[in-house]
């Protein structure tokens, strides 16, 4: 029988270090491979010493030689927890995932001791957790029962570097938290078979050249039907599988992970105990309890936010465009990841665009096997519910020539809801290369844009799903991670992250404003009580008289009063945005005012009458003054006939330590 030789199938054809008490030469180790030429393959460097591992040119296998091969096991993103994967990939390395973290084309499960194995010996396999724990992976109970062990051929009747079986699988059990998983079996040693009878194998000392040494081959004369397999034989763990099966190839094990995998969870294999047919156990040839991983569980494959878009809204535009964009990478013309050339801010007259960049990653040996016509879909949205009542679109994937990408607008959600395929998304090339992508953040230019105003985060992009389809067999989900890099122009390095980004994951954009901030919670405008009210007082250090705004929200005064008691305003509310109050703050000089001077500023805006000004209101409002934040300071009091008192005034911090934006 012969056996598909390729990439091992995700579980790795793999294994055990070293052995337990008795025969410290008896190994079973996960190894391989880096796709070298055979002149520098040797020990760790395999298992497979072609860069071709299918049937047009055979590679040999690399001896698992005790003094230069350590296990190596298979890194595999939690990415792909609940996945039957499946790493054989013929002739392609990258077809075990296009995120591949290292170029290692083939991995194998081999097993030697320098003992002879008796015909119908069992071996006692057991999957688990490195601590004799159940595993979150295994081989599936579906593939169980197409296990093989196999021997590879190096003379006598057979065909050079083909393979035959030795051995398969008896009994197996299956693992108590995941019935679909095998939690061990019994593999029985078979020779009384024609494909053994007359054949010399490669022993564990082959160092994979393509010139045959003597020593590599064992026995030293051909192999006879039911005697035992030969010391220092080599043995594979493979799969038996009529589709991929054909003449010098073998195909590895598959195995998966379950729905409950996640980063730092391992999976062993262990060779507790062979027996020969009389129950007698071979200390020679077990590995014992020690433990052999196949498989450890990363977090590599993600989304990465590459550059964040830390951008500066303009007040003296009233608030609809940007000050700026960026740092250093939006104000030059500039052409990183793959030819997607920055966003110029600085010259692009309106600068309406608030500009981000993503890109795939991937830090493990194994992730997705996605292709530039995978379908992925995106949620961008304010996470906190700031306004986004001055923004047209959010486009993802846009070139440095404002075409191309998906745009899309707001649901009534407030989420900008998108999908398209990696290629569309500017995600991925046509020959499945990975791009940066740019975020676009597009203002209409009328309506005021906000600055974020609650906690750290701003812009979250979120719910990114690759769809399923092509080698994709179910619906991906896929984190976003912040991780702003350094680009290197000429021979300056530009570092992305400036000391406004903020290091969470997901965030995408986030957005300030050009002037000094501050909240008052409590004033009033109090008409009809002789004697009472609230007065503010600004101070401006700056050099330049710079213009105040304010957000105001209103409610009808008095004690218990709800926000629409006695309240007859328009379908405006009681919110309004923007309002301009009717002087500037004198450079190095104090602008004071009262409640009152806050609700005729609302008239005056909106058209008399939207706010009776004779009624009494409690006023909340956040104040934006054009000029440097550390240069402007407020107070304010409430005021009776019998004194006044000091009301509170919170200024925007920009401190993320605590949590709090407004202190």
């Amino acid at each position: 029988m012969n056996y598909k030789k390729g990439l091992v199938a995700l579980a790795i054809t793999g294994a055990l270090a070293a052995p337990l008490t008795a025969n410290a030469a008896a190994r079973l180790v996960t190894y391989g491979g880096q796709d070298t030429t055979p002149t520098t393959q040797v020990g760790q460097f395999g298992p497979q010493t072609n860069a071709d591992n299918g049937t047009a040119a055979f590679a040999e296998i690399v001896g698992i030689d005790y003094d230069n091969v350590v296990n190596d096991d298979l890194t595999v993103d939690q990415i792909l927890a609940g996945f039957r994967v499946d790493l054989d990939a013929d002739t392609v390395w990258n077809t075990n995932g296009s995120f591949v973290g290292s170029m290692r084309t083939d991995v194998t499960l081999a097993y030697a001791a320098d003992t002879a194995i008796p015909n119908e010996a069992t071996f006692e396999f057991k999957i688990h957790n490195g601590s004799n724990g159940t595993a979150n992976g295994g081989i599936r109970v579906s593939d169980i029962q197409s296990v093989r062990i196999v021997a590879q051929v190096a003379g006598g009747l057979g065909t050079p570097n083909t393979f035959v079986e030795v051995g398969s699988v008896a009994s197996y059990t299956v693992n108590p938290n995941d019935s679909d998983l095998v939690d061990s079996f019994v593999i029985q040693i078979d020779t009384n078979t024609s494909e053994v009878d007359g054949n010399q194998f490669f022993g564990r000392n082959h160092d994979g050249s393509l010139t045959v040494d003597p020593d590599d081959i064992v026995p030293a004369a051909p192999l006879q039907a039911n005697f035992p397999l030969p010391e220092n034989i080599q043995l594979f763990l493979t799969t038996d599988s009529a589709i991929n099966s054909g003449a010098g190839t073998y195909n590895p094990t598959t195995w998966a992970l379950s729905d409950t995998a996640t980063k730092g969870d391992e999976i062993h294999l262990n060779l507790e105990k062979v027996t020969n047919t009389a129950g007698v156990p071979l200390t020679a040839l077990f590995t014992g309890s020690v433990n052999s991983k196949v498989i450890t569980v990363t977090d590599g494959f993600e989304l990465t936010v590459v550059d964040q878009a830390t951008t500066t809204i303009e007040v003296e535009t009233d608030r609809t465009t940007f000050a700026d964009c960026e740092t250093w990478d939006e104000t030059v013309t500039t052409t990183d990841g793959q030819a997607f050339q920055d966003y110029v801010c600085a010259t692009s007259g309106d600068r309406l665009i608030s500009r981000a960049k993503v890109m795939f990653a991937s830090g493990s040996d194994v992730g997705l096997d996605v292709q530039s016509t995978n379908t992925m879909e995106f949620t961008l949205s304010r996470l906190d519910g700031e306004s986004i009542s001055g923004v047209e679109d959010v486009t993802f994937g846009q070139d440095n020539t404002g075409t191309g990408g998906v745009t899309v607008t707001a649901n009534i959600n407030e989420e900008f809801k998108g999908s398209g395929t990696l290629a569309t998304l500017g995600l991925m090339d046509a020959l499945n290369n990975n791009l940066e992508a740019n975020i676009d953040i597009e203002a209409n230019g009328v309506d005021p844009l906000f600055p974020n105003a609650q906690s750290a985060e701003d812009w979250v992009l979120s719910g990114v799903v690759i769809k399923q389809g092509g080698s994709i067999t179910q619906d991906v989900n896929v984190p976003v991670v912040y991780g702003e890099t350094s680009t290197v122009l000429g021979a300056i390095t530009y570092n992305r992250d400036d000391a406004e980004s903020v290091k969470i994951d997901g965030v995408t954009h986030v957005w300030g404003i050009d002037g000094a901030l501050f909240k008052t919670p409590y004033l009033y405008s109090l008409p009809n009580a002789n004697g009472w009210g609230s007065v503010v007082k600004v101070t401006n250090e700056f050099p330049a008289d710079a213009g105040i705004q304010a957000d105001i929200i209103i409610a009808p005064a008095g004690e218990g009063a709800g926000t629409d008691a006695g309240f007859n305003t328009p379908a405006v509310g009681n919110t309004f945005v923007g309002v301009k109050l009717p002087k500037m703050v004198p450079a190095e000089g104090q602008y004071t005012f009262n409640g009152t001077d806050l609700i005729n500023a609302i008239n005056t805006q909106f058209g008399a009458g939207t706010v009776d000004a004779s009624l009494n209101w409690h006023i909340e409002a956040t104040f934006l003054v054009n000029a440097p934040q550390n240069f402007v300071h407020a107070a304010a009091q409430n005021k009776s006939p019998d004194g006044r008192a000091d009301s509170p005034v919170l200024y925007k911090t920009n401190n993320n330590n605590d949590g709090r934006q407004w202190q």
